[in-house]
């Protein structure tokens, strides 16, 4: 059975987080006859309906139940294209991608925040992609896009997801005042929806947020150790010497394991390897050849033990009702963890120059990616 109107517009406006007084606002009418119009009681004039597809980004043809189901059709498809890009790491598809999406949907705010982060992962992409990154003037375009869902969307997850790249983006082009601004009206960590739902569930669903929250604090915390050691914006890697560095990126590691003493590290595979292979480079500034190979080693373990993975269950008592989505985890290289380890290794051959256990490594890893995309990041 077709919709009223009336049913199909408080499906919108219930779909966009609008208030029947928000909208009455912006179409110039009195809230009850926003309610009416829900209620079926009366029609919106003739000369409203335009201005009331233009609000809610959809046809007029959608507010008479015309054409409802395939314009979802196509919103899925977009989604699900840009997701499968991500995940392969083509940042250019993804580019493409959204830039025709938001064509078709100028006033899709989830698209317009796909668009931003994609166009954000290029500023720190292979050579091309930097370059397209500052001749594309992606960095207006990441302001402009986010600045506009802050200004126009409702709804909370695309406000949050814009508020935290622009941030970055008013910080990294030295308008702090305006990021503190912004950071300012997010609610803090005591208040945040993964602890409020912490507090709120109970039974298993409790036991499974907490471990989640548990599991994204451990991350947090490891990943500010190594960003502290390794990222120059961040200050602290002229201040901490070498063995503090790696006393930094050892403790982010042993944080994981405190977590997954089983060693079922599932997706922290990727990054635990990532983590070794930066040891590698300490220890190889401090001229301990024979430390940073042992370090390469673990980071081939974790690259095979990523790239081979078919259960996907966490299984540690602390982490075993949590299960890894490869779906939401996304990348901007395209090629394996072996490939980019492969890649990582010719950057590092002149430390190891005539060393058998490396040129054993080199080796295996090429025999494992013979038949794969080769990692290029520059």
């Amino acid at each position: 059975m077709s919709k009223t109107i009336g049913e199909i517009f408080k499906e919108l406006r219930k779909a966009n987080g609008m208030t029947q007084e928000q909208v009455a606002e912006v179409l110039n009418v009195s809230f009850q006859s926003v309610s009416r119009w829900e209620n079926g009681l009366s029609y919106p004039d003739i000369t409203l309906v335009p201005t009331i597809a233009r609000l809610f980004d959809v046809s007029t043809d959608t507010l008479f139940d015309m054409d409802t189901t395939e314009r979802e059709r196509t919103r899925e498809r977009y989604e699900q294209q840009y997701k499968e890009h991500r995940k392969n790491g083509n940042l250019a598809a993804c580019r493409d991608e959204m830039q025709e999406a938001l064509e078709q949907f100028p006033r899709d705010h989830h698209i317009m925040m796909n668009l931003a982060e994609t166009l954000h992962l290029f500023e720190g992409g292979s050579a091309a992609e930097r370059a397209d990154y500052a001749n594309g003037q992606y960095a207006v375009r990441i302001r402009t896009l986010c600045e506009r869902v802050l200004e126009d969307c409702k709804k909370e997850q695309e406000r949050l997801r814009a508020t935290l790249l622009l941030c970055k983006h008013y910080a990294a082009s030295g308008n702090t005042n305006e990021a503190v601004q912004l950071a300012n009206g997010v609610a803090d960590f005591e208040h945040c929806r993964e602890v409020l739902f912490g507090e709120i569930l109970t039974g298993d669903e409790k036991r499974h947020q907490l471990q989640e929250t548990m599991l994204g604090a451990v991350d947090y915390v490891a990943t500010t150790l190594v960003n502290m050691a390794f990222r120059k914006d961040y200050d602290m890697t002229d201040v901490l010497t070498l063995d503090e560095r790696i006393a930094y990126v050892n403790t982010a590691n042993e944080l994981y394991a405190l977590l997954m003493p089983d060693e079922n590290y599932q997706f922290f595979h990727r990054i635990i390897g990532w983590n070794h292979r930066r040891l590698c480079e300490l220890y190889l500034l401090k001229g301990n050849v024979d430390a940073a190979f042992e370090e390469l080693l673990k980071a081939e373990q974790h690259a095979t033990a990523f790239d081979t993975l078919t259960d996907h269950h966490y299984t540690a008592t602390f982490v075993n009702t949590l299960v890894y989505d490869p779906d939401k985890y996304f990348k901007c290289w395209e090629g394996s963890e072996r490939g980019m380890l492969l890649y990582r290794l010719e950057e590092l051959a002149s430390y190891f120059e005539g060393h058998n256990g490396f040129n054993e490594m080199r080796a295996r890893l090429e025999k494992a990616t013979e038949n794969e995309t080769d990692v290029n990041i520059e």
